[in-house]
């Protein structure tokens, strides 16, 4: 079991590979390694997160636009959280920001009356609209971010969705639609 932790106090990849790679180390926990190596599974988990956003690993399998790497994790931090009962490694109370890359390539910016309008709520409760203005004819591959949505979190787990409420209609009344990426929780 001390072969499968690196000196940083995360699991060991493989025998090729160096670093911690989400999709392996998510596995692993979901697995058996939560319950096995609890402490270097909350480091590993860890290990994936920058700026406030799970790390998407490069390459086949995980990448985009598919984002596996990202689910997994996720999954693999409830296995965490139901074999430990530990809150004290998820973020701390307060204000967050919330935002999402998009992409909207219905018509020229700030015109046409296409952007695509959502409501985001948290707990199942609305906490706010969010806009996703068209960025150029045809230009879904120009990706940018929305506004902005304050939310008020305690410490623990949350739900938070991103919907198509009825009160979402736009003026244009036919085109509503924009992709999304990812979603970015920012602390305040």
């Amino acid at each position: 079991m001390i072969n499968v932790v690196e000196p940083d106090s995360t699991f060991r990849t493989g025998k090729a590979w160096a670093g911690v790679w989400t999709r392996d180390i998510s596995y692993s926990i979901i697995l058996s390694m939560a319950a096995l190596q609890p402490l270097v599974a909350k480091y590993s988990l860890m290990r994936k997160v920058k700026n406030g956003r799970i790390i998407q690993d490069t390459g086949t399998g995980g990448a985009y636009p598919v984002s596996s790497d990202r689910i997994v994790w996720a999954v693999a931090a409830w296995e965490f959280y139901k074999v430990t009962g530990s809150e004290d490694w998820l973020k701390e109370a307060g204000m967050y920001a919330n935002d999402f890359r998009y992409a909207n390539g219905n018509g020229p910016i700030n015109t046409s009356n296409k952007c695509a309008i959502r409501t985001l709520k948290s707990d199942n409760t609305f906490a706010g609209t969010v806009v996703l203005p068209q960025r150029g004819t045809d230009e879904w591959s120009d990706w940018g971010y929305t506004n902005t949505v304050q939310v008020k979190l305690e410490k623990g787990t949350h739900s938070i969705s991103l919907s198509f409420e009825p009160a979402n209609e736009n003026m244009n009344g036919e085109v509503n639609q924009a992709m999304l990426d990812n979603m970015r929780i920012t602390k305040l």
